[in-house]
């Protein structure tokens, strides 16, 4: 309004503009940034929250709720595409892989009820992504090399439980329970005891068994 100074309302146009102007102050000026937050830290020791330690009643949980519903938040264009600018991820991480060390210590703290698809430790099966198990696999094949224990080929090898770990699951993370095997010789080896434990039996699979044993040994 004119005449009354410090009195007028702000357009939506400059309200924009101003919002603009304002953004990435902080990090043009580290030191303003600083001297900000220490000036929150102070202002929050000195004037705790009131409502601390209190929550809200039921008929004040439901007016916040119908006051939301009638009134709901709609970002406009520039807060979208902000938005999305921010959603982008850290753009001083692109490109840059992790070291096996980072990417071990991120195994260790996203783990057990820290991990956000925890279900009470009732996975089936490996668990193939474990650090423990990655360690495992590695020690096996500095042991054994990558030739197949049964028939010296390297094709696809992978490490092998001589041991079924559910049946034995104190030895999974034994070095001495793992073997090297290639694609063909593993399938081959789950094949038959599969078999066995349906009880299917014949010379065949007998001599197969005893190549296997014979490679283990």
């Amino acid at each position: 309004m004119a005449g009354k100074r410090g009195v007028y309302e702000r357009t939506p146009e400059i309200r924009e503009k101003m919002r603009v102007s304002g953004r990435g102050i902080y990090e043009r000026n580290p030191e303003l940034r600083e001297k900000s937050r220490k000036v929150t830290l102070e202002y929050l020791q000195t004037h705790p929250n009131p409502f601390k330690g209190r929550k809200h009643t039921e008929e004040t949980k439901r007016k916040i709720s119908e006051s939301k519903k009638k009134n709901p938040w709609k970002p406009t264009q520039a807060q979208r595409m902000a938005l999305s600018e921010r959603l982008k991820g850290n753009q001083y991480r692109k490109g840059k892989p992790h070291t096996p060390g980072s990417r071990r210590k991120i195994g260790l703290r996203m783990r057990g009820e820290n991990h956000p698809n925890w279900k009470g430790g009732k996975s089936p099966g490996l668990s193939r992504g474990r650090v423990e198990y990655i360690d495992w696999r590695k020690a096996v094949f500095e042991r054994c090399g990558d030739s197949c224990a049964v028939c010296r080929g390297s094709k696809k090898p992978v490490a092998h439980h001589i041991k079924p770990t559910k049946d034995f699951p104190e030895c999974e993370y034994d070095v001495e329970n793992g073997i090297i095997l290639c694609h063909s010789c593993h399938h081959a080896i789950h094949l038959i005891r599969a078999l066995y434990e349906n009880g299917v039996n014949s010379g065949k699979l007998l001599l197969i068994k005893q190549l296997v044993e014979r490679g283990q040994s």
